[in-house]
């Protein structure tokens, strides 16, 4: 009888490293790509420039080194740019894994592994069923999203259609995966400030990039009805619907007179994770609105989504903690469900590691920096590129090289989550009695 050798558990540590080294591994090609004067126009971009254009692309951030990245970079270098910020958004674990399936190609269970932890998943039942639907859904939601601008830039802007086609692509597939890239200009968005159609399909571009795929599959199967969605789509819902409107309207009070409310809304959409804008932030927003932008970006989108950031479902679980704790309430709960105490730690320290690593960030731009900037210039170019928004007051294109790559490393390690590179120091993930091991309580005074 032949006896077959147990397999091994395949450590989460190698799974952890296979998709960071995945990640890195498309940043260096795009970088190198990018750098290459076939795909420069005008001045292009040297290495440093480059190699911050792929990090920003491949981690959906949109922070550019430069003032017009499409005046750098002609239509290859377009192209290039647009199919690294798909691969960012998508993740090039997916991808890679999708275009393994179409190709024929048996995905293994370590390949299933790997899928779970980079679609942060707690399961591998359906993992490759997963893969197929994210991507087609993606595909759909873009092809639809640039329909519509190629009519609004070919009918009511006159762009040629060739233009408007390309301007749409790009643009749609910057929107959905929550980018920020442009090719207008300088001046981002401003010039369709008041353009209604423009706007709306952008934004909605957003959200649904930045609402995650599980919340999307969730509500087209159960049709929408709010009462039947899972516990995670409920908090993730609700919390992007009440930013959205808390965003809209602290905007608009804080600046009446300058902003509308379509400007007041998009401001509150992109803010969270996209990076796009129609008014001149570096003029326009008052020290407030700057705080207010900070907290939004650092909060950013939801989990298993395009964006950034602690995530909506972190947040949602720290502000019913303190709510609960408030009241005096046994467990802390919400829509009828107990949030567990693993949760909860997970959520406190997501957030106490994320504001530390920020404000290590920023000590070191100052550092390298001097007097040139202010302070709180400085924290939103940091959270911006942490949060993967990519929002500038008009500072990281005059950085030096070496603090444009501590900004390349903050937009790394903020799009794949502190807690992956946190989880390098577990090294109990396949130790089986750790559950066994108990500790005396001891008390300590809190407060």
């Amino acid at each position: 009888m032949e006896i077959r050798k147990r397999k091994k558990p395949l450590k989460k540590v190698s799974v952890l490293l296979l998709i960071i080294f995945s990640f890195f591994m498309v940043i260096l090609i795009g970088a190198g790509l990018l750098a290459l004067p076939i795909f420069h126009k005008g001045e292009g971009m040297d290495f440093v420039d480059a190699l911050f254009t792929s990090v920003s692309a491949v981690c959906v951030t949109g922070l550019c080194p430069v003032p017009d990245v499409g005046a750098c970079l002609n239509l290859g270098g377009r192209i290039i740019l647009a199919l690294l910020i798909e691969f960012g958004g998508l993740g090039s674990v997916t991808i890679i894994t999708f275009v393994a399936i179409v190709l024929g190609f048996k995905i293994s269970y370590k390949q299933r592994v790997l899928l779970r932890e980079s679609l942060n998943q707690s399961s591998l039942s359906g993992i490759v069923s997963l893969v197929k639907k994210i991507v087609f859904v993606s595909l759909i939601i873009q092809f639809i999203g640039a329909i519509f601008l190629v009519i609004d830039l070919y009918f009511i802007w006159n762009f040629s259609f060739i233009d408007s086609l390309g301007y749409s692509i790009f643009h749609a597939v910057s929107a959905f995966n929550n980018c920020g890239f442009d090719l207008f200009g300088a001046t981002s968005l401003i010039s369709f400030a008041n353009d209604y159609l423009f706007n709306i399909v952008t934004a909605l571009l957003i959200i649904f990039g930045g609402i995650g795929f599980i919340v999307i599959f969730d509500v087209i199967q159960k049709r929408g009805r709010f009462k039947r969605l899972n516990f995670h789509s409920k908090i993730a819902i609700t919390t992007t619907l009440v930013l959205l409107v808390l965003g809209t309207l602290i905007y608009k009070l804080c600046n009446f007179n300058e902003f509308t409310w379509l400007e007041s809304f998009f401001l509150s959409v992109t803010t969270r994770t996209a990076g796009f804008t129609t008014i001149d932030l570096a003029n326009k927003l008052n020290h407030a609105m700057v705080i207010f932008s900070i907290f939004l970006m650092f909060v950013g989108a939801s989990p298993a989504s395009t964006g950034g950031g602690i995530k909506t479902i972190t947040f949602f679980t720290l502000v019913t903690s303190v709510k609960c704790f408030a009241l005096g309430e046994p467990q802390i709960h919400a829509f009828n469900r107990k949030i567990s105490a693993q949760q909860i730690l997970k959520a406190y320290i997501l957030t106490t590691v994320s504001i530390a690593f920020c404000m290590l960030i920023t000590f070191s731009i100052l550092l390298v920096e001097g007097d040139d900037y202010t302070l709180e210039e400085i924290i939103f170019e940091t959270v911006s590129a942490f949060g993967t928004v990519g929002l500038s007051l008009s500072v990281t294109p005059s950085l030096s090289a070496a603090s444009k790559l501590i900004l390349c490393l903050t937009m790394f390690v903020g799009r794949l989550g502190p807690v992956t590179f946190i989880s390098f120091f577990n090294n109990r993930f396949t130790d089986t009695n750790v559950g066994s091991l108990r500790y005396v309580e001891g008390n300590v005074i809190i407060g």
